[in-house]
């Protein structure tokens, strides 16, 4: 049935009445002959907002009366599920029906004015510019990020219920052109909670149903909602007849369980993902790479002089054990006597200072090199504290994490670094003591020295 009316008749209308269902009119479709309904589910005492969209593909079903299945199990007086009875009592879930009815009535993909909806956001849209991204082309993005009434009408409830405790926005479709049954498609380089998609994900994965947890760099709305509002947000994607004919109640069953475990999943989250990703490990790998033909020229002198132009910084979002490993090239010209000093320290860090980084000499090497090639390993470790600001008073807190190479040699012009290859690694650690400096000759801590034990 495409009649879009008579399709929310069927389901969404009868569930409105207006004290825990309600529903509004976002706006006219760009044919300016359809409504854009938004249906909204509203505990009185709810802690978070979830937003669900269909149809923005106007030719993919499933999702429309799918949704409706699940709203309408969550209405029923008597919902013996602990999770369910959590999500309705406690989590406030707004569905968009159809961002694109147009397409709904007449079986289409993209909206009256041919444009393809998801791929009409503002994520990486100067860099989608593929052939089929053209207009007249199946993935047409339109004039301009936005450009189209539909999104815009969908940006705009985004933005509005943004500070109402979103923590999610889920964006469901059909399977049309991808050879598996279900996937979930989550913006790359961006963060999210991907560990507890990719398990909801596996609990379908079979011989029967195959999986696709996947990648996206198109400017879909479900990616850009992710980067701009540092939300979780997904599109999932189902293929239909896989447990029956024509969205039959098997068929349906099995699409509503599965849309339910994202729902469910969704309604644990208590963070955005900025705050979730920064309880993440992490790595930086830093190159560097001689400019000429000699490289960079070890001075002679008795002290360590710092590489020049050659340093990185990062503030801390937290406690990390921060732990650096990697390889330094060298040319020697002449048989010396090499000191490296890797310096990793913290800004206004009283024990792992700059200056303590220069006095304590831990993960200092001082090499006797014959003439040739060398690759010299290095490797470094630090306790990291959260980084603090330090522009309002005179107060020396905690700043950001420094990176410097620092040489010297015994021998004028003996030595020149050619490159090197390092690799930081940031674990994250609530540990009091999550890193310690033993000598072992002396049985003794290095670092921390002053703590009670």
């Amino acid at each position: 049935n495409r009649d879009y009316e008579k399709s929310l008749d069927a389901i969404l209308n009868k569930l409105v009445d207006n004290k825990y269902v309600s529903k509004r009119i976002l706006s006219k479709d760009s044919s300016n002959k359809y409504n854009i309904y938004s249906y909204d589910f509203k505990p009185i005492n709810y802690e978070k907002t979830i937003v669900l969209i269909s149809g923005i593909h106007g030719n993919e079903y499933t999702p429309f009366f799918g949704v409706a299945r699940f709203l309408e199990l969550l209405c029923k007086e008597d919902v013996n599920h602990e999770e369910l009875n959590y999500i309705k009592n406690k989590v406030r879930l707004i569905f968009v029906p159809s961002v694109n009815p147009w397409g709904f009535e007449n079986d289409s993909r993209n909206n009256y004015n041919d444009v393809d909806l998801n791929r009409n956001s503002d994520y990486l849209w100067e860099e989608y510019n593929s052939l089929k991204s053209k207009k007249g082309q199946i993935y047409y993005k339109g004039e301009s990020p936005f450009s189209e009434i539909e999104m815009k009408s969908i940006k705009k409830l985004v933005e509005d219920v943004y500070e109402d405790n979103l923590v999610g926005l889920i964006d469901l479709h059909n399977i049309i052109s991808v050879d598996a049954e279900r996937i979930v498609y989550y913006p790359r380089f961006v963060d999210n909670y991907l560990g507890r998609f990719i398990d909801t994900l596996k609990k379908f994965n079979s011989n029967e149903n195959r999986t696709i947890f996947g990648s996206s760099i198109s400017p879909v709305f479900s990616n850009y909602v992710c980067e701009r509002y540092k939300i979780p947000a997904l599109c999932l994607e189902w293929r239909e007849n896989l447990h029956g004919r024509g969205r039959d109640k098997n068929d349906m069953s099995k699409y509503v369980e599965f849309l339910g475990n994202f729902i469910i999943e969704f309604a644990k989250i208590e963070s955005n993902t900025e705050a979730y990703a920064n309880t993440q490990p992490f790595n930086k790998f830093l190159i560097w790479n001689k400019s000429d033909e000699d490289g960079y020229r070890v001075l002679k002198s008795n002290n360590y002089i710092t590489m020049e132009n050659v340093s990185y910084s990062i503030p801390l979002k937290r406690n990390y054990i921060v732990n650096l490993n990697g390889n330094i090239k060298i040319k020697v010209k002449k048989s010396c006597t090499l000191s490296i000093l890797p310096c990793l320290y913290q800004v206004c860090s009283k024990e792992q200072s700059y200056k303590k980084c220069n006095e304590n000499l831990w993960f200092s090497h001082d090499i006797h090199l014959n003439e040739g090639e060398y690759v010299v390993p290095i490797t470094a470790t630090v306790n990291g504290f959260h980084t603090n600001y330090n522009e309002i008073d005179n107060l020396k807190r905690v700043g950001n994490l420094e990176f410097l190479l620092r040489f010297k040699t015994n021998v004028v012009s003996s030595v020149y670094i050619e490159n090197f290859k390092i690799n930081l690694t940031f674990i994250p650690s609530d540990k009091g003591i999550a890193t310690e400096v033993l000598d072992l000759n002396n049985n003794k801590s290095l670092f921390p020295k002053d703590v009670k034990r």
